[in-house]
């Protein structure tokens, strides 16, 4: 399997340190989510789709799962649908807040509403997503308070990530932490 030889070819280029292997899934069933988890070695899950709380009880690796606030819904209702998961006996370990495009679980570079996401973490810590990139990711972080940030089209060019602007983000990130 590709995952698997991937995270292995990681661990094994970076010995002594703690490699985490998240897999992403959109609306997967629980036991393929499950199987790719256990072939492919993965620590975790992050889920972008529709995934009902109690879904997450039959997986067998940490969750963290994505919420997209339309634009219009205050923080509020937003709070009460992430609460739906954390008040589970398996809660998700992370809360990701991720930028909204309808009918797009994600991935779009759609930016998140900054001002929303704060909000959201006055009730509990969460990661930034959305929009993100080596040129925003700064401000950011010391506008929101995020817990960590996730990226992906945002160190892309032409549909295609570069080392150079990975290595960008991830320096503009570590100095937005230390601030």
């Amino acid at each position: 399997m590709t995952a698997r030889t991937c995270i292995t070819a990681a661990r094994e280029a970076a010995p002594g340190r703690n490699l985490f292997a998240i897999g992403v899934f959109v609306d997967a069933s629980p036991s393929e989510m499950a199987l790719i988890a256990q072939q492919a070695g993965l620590d975790a899950l992050q889920l972008h789709g529709s995934e009902t709380p109690e879904s997450l009880q039959r997986l067998p690796v940490p969750v963290l799962k994505a919420f997209r606030p339309r634009p219009g819904v205050d923080a509020a209702h937003v709070v009460v649908d992430i609460n739906r998961y954390l008040s589970t006996s398996r809660p998700p370990v992370g809360i990701l807040i991720d930028g909204y495009t309808d009918g797009v679980p994600g991935g779009t570079g759609a930016r998140a509403d900054w001002r929303r996401a704060e909000e959201i973490g006055a009730a509990f810590p969460f990661l930034l997503a959305g929009g993100l990139d080596p040129d925003n990711v700064g401000a950011a972080i010391r506008e929101v308070h995020p817990l960590g940030v996730d990226v992906s089209s945002g160190v892309e060019i032409d549909g295609v990530k570069t080392v150079e602007r990975i290595e960008k983000f991830i320096r503009a990130a570590r100095v937005a932490f230390r601030e």
